[in-house]
């Protein structure tokens, strides 16, 4: 599933797992300070 976001728009929220296997989500990190998000694709 592909989910396209507009510049300018509010990012989605998602869960994920942190260095020491806790889970977050972007909207409890986000509540505290900015946060910096970025995609990485491996192709290979």
């Amino acid at each position: 599933m592909v989910e396209r976001v507009e510049v300018g728009s509010q990012a989605p929220d998602f869960e994920y797992t942190r260095a020491d296997g806790t889970r977050a989500s972007l909207s409890d990190v986000w509540s505290d300070e900015p946060a910096f998000v970025v995609w990485l694709r491996h192709c290979g």
